[in-house]
């Protein structure tokens, strides 16, 4: 843990995270999974000791219509605790109180998860049965059946692969839909990366423009003007009430320019009849905007929640028309995919300590940054499950291999190589890997998206994000996975000689 935490923050430096341990929840944490596991145990030993010694002597496929009613009770039960749940975590999506939404989703979403990995746990055996029908031959067919000769052993194997998939491919649709939402919240907010303007408020040298566009990491650049003005009412009243100078008509102007190229979303832009401002009252009253020349222009005003009450915005022509001494005040800098806000950032201030860089871009990166993080600390936690449960196909495996020591010897008798053993293993765990894998995919991508619409996000709308390069390169590392699996129990069943076999008991 201290490791994976260097990594993540180099700064930190194991020793430092190794101090930061808190040694009580450690030990709290292994007393847990102690006595879990402990409690996990029993049950197969309970239901051992229930079983008689004339129907343990009995084959496993003959065990009766007992362990038919357990798995239809298993199924229906399972059923009617996801569906229910589903249904919970529907209506209180609809929660005004975030809080409480949250809450109400994530333990409904919970209890969902445990209904749906109960009733699979008895529908898993004769899916594996049906993918495993995809692939042709007499092996194939071989291989498909053996996994039906014990569905509990099939089911609690494929169980423990659909929860370790689930639960990865749930935290990657999660965090890319996240991500996905929070930039297009922002995006919509601020849609500009970065605004470079002066710390003093003043106007900004001529060349500014062109040393943020030369800089690395910057796509694109657009200027902002701005000039001393007045703006007044038909009656020749002021149009906006200073604070500083009341009853004075003064206003700064500002020029929009066209913002195409650096908006990351739709941006209003003015026309030559229309002047932006920041005070309601205005909104639709004709407005009489003067440049420091003297020169005028009569505008209609439009209203704005995001416009400054001291400003009057209208379009870069008719800034240029009414004060051609206008003064650079803003150059809204757009980066290139891929480049990093900070660096961009440091590099423009080394132009000049003075200037003043924010945007949307610096925000954006933090919570890319913050998101990546968990989901490489929280991934490869969860790896490990997927481990421990293909760990479990190479068991399910060595012990077919030893129950079927016999009939593998007759098999080898009668014609089946060495390379057909093992390929006939290996398609076995084919079908129980990939079967658990394509149902966690599907459970993966319900619950990622259940849990975006828990999270508290304000205005912001949630935003769907299947990131299917990743989720490949699980399914890949699931069925490589179960090849590695099958490899030493196929080497051991292959070893054996077939009049050996057959000689035992």
């Amino acid at each position: 843990g201290a490791g994976a935490l260097t990594v993540m923050d180099p700064r930190t430096g194991y020793a430092g995270a190794l101090a930061a341990t808190d040694y009580i929840q450690l030990a709290l944490v292994w007393a847990a999974a102690t006595v879990f596991t402990a409690a996990v145990g029993l049950f197969p030993a309970l239901s051992a000791s229930r079983v008689p010694p004339i129907a343990a002597l009995a084959p496993v496929n003959e065990a009766g219509a007992g362990a038919r009613k357990s798995h239809t009770a298993r199924l229906v039960i399972g059923a009617l605790i996801a569906v229910g749940a589903l249904a919970g975590v529907w209506a209180a999506s609809g929660t005004a109180d975030t809080t409480t939404r949250f809450l109400a989703m994530f333990g409904l979403s919970l209890l969902a998860f445990f209904g749906l990995i109960l009733a699979f746990s008895v529908v898993l055996p004769p899916l594996t049965r049906l993918l495993g029908a995809a692939w042709p031959g007499m092996l194939a067919r071989m291989a498909r059946e053996n996994t039906m000769r014990n569905p509990g052993r099939t089911s609690a194997t494929g169980s423990a692969i659909v929860i370790g998939v689930a639960l990865v491919v749930t935290m990657m649709v999660g965090a890319a839909s996240l991500r996905e939402t929070l930039t297009t919240a922002v995006d919509d907010a601020r849609p500009f990366d970065l605004g470079i303007a002066s710390n003093s408020g003043g106007p900004l040298a001529q060349d500014v423009e062109a040393k943020v566009a030369a800089t690395n990491g910057v796509a694109a650049t657009v200027p902002e003007y701005a000039a001393s003005g007045s703006a007044t009412l038909p009656d020749g009243s002021p149009a906006l009430a200073s604070s500083s100078a009341p009853g004075s008509a003064d206003a700064q102007l500002v020029g929009q320019p066209d913002y195409t190229a650096v908006a990351h979303s739709h941006v209003e832009q003015l026309d030559d009849q229309t002047a932006r401002v920041g005070v309601a009252a205005l909104d639709g009253t004709r407005l009489t905007v003067c440049g420091s020349a003297g020169s005028c222009l009569s505008l209609t005003a439009s209203y704005s929640d995001k416009a400054d009450p001291d400003q009057v915005m209208v379009s870069a022509s008719n800034l240029a028309a009414i004060a051609p001494d206008r003064s650079l005040v803003l150059v809204i800098a757009k980066l290139s995919d891929g480049a990093d806000a900070q660096e961009v950032q440091s590099a423009l201030l080394t132009l000049d300590p003075t200037l003043r860089v924010d945007g949307s871009a610096l925000e954006r990166q933090m919570y890319m940054r913050v998101i990546d993080q968990v989901l490489m600390a929280v991934v490869a936690l969860l790896g490990v499950s997927v481990i421990v449960s293909l760990v479990g196909v190479a068991n399910t495996l060595s012990l077919s291999v030893v129950e079927r020591t016999r009939e593998n010897g007759l098999l080898r008798a009668l014609g089946l190589t060495k390379r057909q053993m093992k390929r006939l293993l290996a398609l076995e765990a084919l079908c129980l890997s990939v079967t658990g894998a394509l149902v966690g995919l599907g459970m993966g991508v319900l619950f990622g998206w259940l849990g975006l619409l828990s999270i508290p996000l304000s205005d912001a709308t949630p935003v769907l994000v299947v990131p299917w390069a990743q989720i490949g390169a699980v399914l890949v590392v699931a069925v490589l996975s179960a090849l590695v699996a099958s490899w030493l129990p196929g080497r051991r069943a292959a070893r054996v000689s077939p009049a050996e076999a057959l000689a035992t008991e």
